[in-house]
């Protein structure tokens, strides 16, 4: 076992620090654990096919024709190394009218989610909705609060979720307009 030096220890964290500062800014969130930020939402979609591609990937398909595409392979590569990246992240893009929710992922501990969103086409200049869920029991609940995400995207967290199974749901909130056929991707990063 290697042992840190005191010298070691501050060059890290002035590292880690000059990378907290060069990162993109992200809006505050409060702790999942704070108490009444539970929403139960039985509503959430369940997949009305799964379809295993060839490629390592798995595409869920909604009964509204909304699909959701991850990777869920690991790729081939340097063993190891891609196995623990594959298990912390996996990058998706989803087709959706309304909404698209995403394929559950488990947390092998407690600590940071983030959802990444590339851009979004098709919506206008409006904002559409983000939310995270973890699953309690039987149910979904949602995580914090809901998000507003622009057509060019971004990257959202929620802060200090508890380990955990989780999901989210992007949706569009302006259901009387004519944008329908959106296309959006990106990454979902968690502990």
């Amino acid at each position: 076992m290697r042992v840190l030096t005191p010298r070691t220890v501050a060059v890290t964290a002035a590292v880690l620090m000059l990378a907290g500062i060069t990162t993109p800014a992200v809006a505050a969130e409060p702790s999942a654990a704070e108490p009444g930020v539970a929403v139960v939402d039985d509503d959430l979609p369940d997949p009305t096919d799964v379809v295993e591609n060839g490629d390592g990937t798995t595409t869920l398909v909604y009964d509204d024709g909304a699909t959701f595409t991850s990777q869920t392979a690991v790729p081939a590569g340097d063993g190891a190394r891609t196995l623990a990246l594959a298990a912390a992240s996996f990058p998706w893009s989803a087709t959706y009218d309304v909404s698209i929710t995403s394929r559950s992922w488990t947390t092998s501990g407690s600590g940071d989610v983030w959802v990444d969103v590339s851009s979004i086409t098709n919506c206008g200049g409006k904002a559409q909705s983000l939310s995270l869920y973890r699953l309690s029991g039987s149910s979904w609940s949602r995580v914090g609060t809901v998000r507003s995400v622009s057509c060019s995207g971004g990257s959202y967290v929620w802060r200090g979720v508890a380990q955990g199974t989780y999901r989210f749901q992007l949706w569009d909130s302006n259901t009387t307009d004519a944008y329908r056929n959106h296309s959006a991707s990106g990454t979902v990063r968690y502990p």
